[in-house]
């Protein structure tokens, strides 16, 4: 079975920004980092039969990339890391700024296959 909180934390964790930890977290983040990302696994559904039994299953995953500087790095960083673990882009959203809290908030859509 496909631990998907597992492989995110794998996959996302050591990401540094400007040589600064960014922090990631499973569907919520409460911490006090300025730049943090934010993962989900919101649909699995099955994508393979073999004699009417599930052989293959697809995770669509969405990534939410919090900063208050330039993400030009780090977008390339997780883009990178989600394709060499076998993931497909489905897309992505352009930046959008919160004048509130002077954050932009950018998030990507992710398939994978188990």
């Amino acid at each position: 079975m496909f631990n998907h909180k597992l492989f995110l934390k794998n996959l996302l964790s050591e990401l540094t920004l400007n040589g600064q930890s960014v922090p990631y977290s499973y569907g919520l983040y409460n911490g006090q980092n300025n730049n943090y990302i934010v993962g989900i696994v919101y649909n699995n559904r099955g994508s393979q039969y073999i004699d009417d039994q599930e052989s293959v299953t697809r995770y669509s995953i969405q990534l939410d990339i919090y900063t208050k500087v330039d993400n030009t790095s780090l977008v390339e960083d997780i883009t990178n890391r989600m394709l060499n673990a076998g993931c497909t882009r489905l897309y992505n959203t352009e930046s959008v700024f919160d004048d509130g809290t002077l954050i932009s908030n950018l998030f990507f859509n992710y398939e994978r296959s188990q």
